[in-house]
């Protein structure tokens, strides 16, 4: 089977004004993928007041389009989602509101079409959540008071494919055959419930076939958009300057008069660090070593692992670790096999080698990753 690992690299952001020595009014610019990027190259923005000393939203933010459309306001409190959202379609209309909680959905949460129709209301309860109508797309009710039909569309970072889940609820409960898809009907998983109680689930192969059997429910059911772990991405770095983020006025300047002198650590340089014939053949050595850990096959845990490590002036690979996890041993895999990799060609700045730091996203898939036993 084909190993998945997924690379991303981080790059900038740009800051409008200041509000105090620790608080920054700011502006944040994205690519489609809700990356940060470029002014000249994004595609949304951000408005928001961001810490400057503990590195996290602190306080009202709200999304626009490029051209300015709102597309989301609320609130974050130490990093985290507090307060009332509201999210809007490029339109203008609402497509949903309702509060977080500590990062998660709290609450009762109203959901719209874009024509402006109620699609769903549902409750969420920090267990998990229950759908008091759910209106289909032709506009029949297919659930109600907790019983009945529903589905969820949505997207997730880097698939190029909208994902569908879909299932039955009992008195708000979930029962029956549940099961998830890509947009060409290629299916994912199949699950089983009774009166709410996960009893079984198998990875799909494209042709429909079960392959692997796991044990615990895949949690991709009304999920927050994926945006949101992409944007809060950057709050995970700390410890950066103005060297990194170039653009970053409120980012102290550990060189100022030469930083290539020094022995500070980058993420945006003229001339990044690369593999030794390339990244693909970083990607396989990475994919060769790896190993899905048992404990975390028998439960039936998958996601990405944030592996954050340094390229050195000679190359070599050091400060590996993991920065977000997923449990089950992942964490620890992901970080034993990049540091296993061979040396890279150091990055330059002002054409001297310099230290570069790495955020890598490691995906670990049951259906996908070469299992060793």
């Amino acid at each position: 089977m084909k190993n998945v690992i997924v690379i991303t690299l981080i790059i900038s952001l740009q800051i409008t004004s200041t509000k105090s020595n620790c608080q920054v009014l700011g502006k944040f610019f994205y690519n489609y993928s809700w990356e940060l990027t470029r002014q000249e190259t994004s595609v949304y923005f951000r408005t928001c007041v961001f810490d400057t000393v503990n590195y996290w939203f602190a306080g009202q933010v709200k999304d626009f389009t490029r051209n300015g459309r709102l597309l989301m306001e609320g609130y974050y409190r130490e990093g985290k989602k507090n307060g009332k959202f509201t999210f809007y379609y490029e339109s203008g209309n609402l497509e949903s509101e309702g509060n977080f909680e500590n990062n998660l959905p709290s609450g009762k949460w109203r959901y719209f079409y874009p024509d402006g129709t109620s699609k769903q209301d549902v409750t969420f309860d920090g267990q998990g959540f229950y759908v008091h109508f759910f209106i289909d797309s032709t506009g029949n009710k297919i659930l109600d008071n907790g019983t009945g039909n529903w589905y969820d569309v949505y997207e997730e970072y880097k698939i190029p494919s909208l994902i569908t889940v879909k299932g039955s609820f009992y008195e708000g409960k979930k029962t029956g055959d549940w099961e998830c898809h890509f947009e060409n009907g290629e299916f994912l998983y199949k699950e089983k419930f009774k009166n709410g109680e996960f009893k079984k689930g198998f990875r799909i192969n494209p042709m429909g076939k079960k392959t692997n059997e796991y044990f615990s429910e895949v949690k991709n059911k009304l999920l927050p958009h994926f945006k949101h772990d992409v944007i809060e991405r950057f709050e995970r770095e700390g410890d950066l300057t103005r060297d990194d983020y170039p653009f970053l006025k409120f980012l102290r300047s550990n060189s100022p008069h030469d930083s290539t002198s020094s022995d500070q650590i980058f993420l945006v340089v003229e001339e990044s660090a690369r593999p030794v014939g390339g990244m693909q053949e970083f990607y396989n050595h990475v994919g060769r070593v790896m190993t899905y850990p048992k404990e975390a096959r028998r439960m039936g845990i998958q996601g990405k692992v944030f592996v954050e490590f340094v390229i050195n002036k000679d190359g070599s690979i050091s400060d590996v670790k993991a920065i977000k996890g997923i449990g089950g041993g992942c964490d620890e895999e992901a970080v034993r096999a990049v540091k296993t990799a061979p040396p890279w060609i150091p990055g330059k700045q002002k054409g001297n080698p310099i230290r570069q730091r790495y955020v890598v996203p490691i995906t670990f898939a049951i259906s996908s990753i070469k299992i060793k036993m």
